[in-house]
């Protein structure tokens, strides 16, 4: 493996460490955020989910992006646009500042991820690429237990004066180095082949997700008015149509591969993701 490609796996594993404690460095400083900013439970559950829909909805987009228009020029506008949103996040002076800003986190995210997994995967091979995806392994582990404790040590340290807002600002002297390294080592990559990006799927499904995440998150303080069920009938009835399309257009570059599903590998591996144990923290944000 030479310098310059040791290098490249540093910068794009920076990346996604910074991605995965950003997802969870939240977790101690949500109770002096809702605090600092007077927020409401359901604006404090939309700190988290607005970021996790965003990051979900965008992943499929995001790599397309990549095969397109290079990976090396996608994952650097994504850093930016993730930096950039991280910093709004530490200057915000209210709630609906800082969800906005999260959503735009979300979004960097969304892009920037699928850039670093195809990097590693035209950048190394053989034995250097298995070494190159345990260490992206490694990272995801890492940064999963090291947020909360690092944000309950930021939170705490209070760095000059600035309080719980240094868990958004510590992304951007990462985020530069990040972008710094990713510019002068990285090297350009597209698809011999980009398939067309499914725009009618994306649509579709981020109106689904909308219709059913919004009033499941605003329902209980709202004490579950009769718009609550209406959307999440709506949702589902748009979630319908969304599994229709998909089906019809297999053949034809689909959002979501619907025969993944039939593999007991991927199925098995997708269950243990969404089991309680896995979901407990995101439940104890709210």
């Amino acid at each position: 493996m030479t310098l310059a490609a040791k290098i490249s796996l540093v910068v794009v594993l920076v990346a996604e460490l910074m991605n995965v404690l950003d997802h969870s460095v939240v977790l101690n400083a949500i109770p002096t955020l809702q605090a600092s900013l007077a927020a409401t439970p359901a604006q404090v559950q939309w700190l988290t989910a607005g970021y996790g829909l965003t990051l979900a909805l965008g992943l499929v987009t995001g790599g397309r992006l990549g095969d397109a228009y290079g990976r090396r020029r996608v994952f650097l506008t994504a850093t930016a646009v993730f930096t950039a949103a991280s910093v709004l996040c530490g200057l915000a002076m209210g709630p609906g500042i800082l969800i906005g800003a999260r959503v735009l986190q979300g979004a960097g995210a969304a892009v920037m991820i699928p850039q670093v997994l195809a990097t590693l995967h035209v950048t190394f091979d053989g034995e250097h690429r298995s070494r190159a995806f345990s260490l992206y392994g490694a990272v995801l582990t890492v940064g999963s237990v090291l947020g909360p404790v690092l944000g309950g040590v930021l939170t705490g340290a209070d760095l000059f004066g600035l309080g719980c807002r240094t868990i958004f600002l510590i992304n951007l002297p990462i985020g530069l180095a990040v972008l710094l390294g990713g510019w002068k080592f990285l090297t350009e990559s597209t698809a011999p082949k980009a398939e067309r990006l499914d725009l009618t799927g994306v649509l579709l499904s981020a109106l689904a997700v909308v219709l059913i995440v919004f009033p499941l998150t605003e329902g209980q303080a709202h004490q579950w008015p009769l718009w609550c069920f209406a959307m999440l009938a709506a949702g589902l009835i748009v979630l319908g149509v969304f599994l229709r399309q998909q089906h019809r257009g297999q053949d034809d570059a689909p959002l979501v591969v619907l025969s993944l599903f039939k593999e007991k590998t991927f199925s098995g591996g997708l269950s243990a993701q969404l089991t309680p144990g896995r979901c407990s923290s995101s439940a104890g944000w709210a």
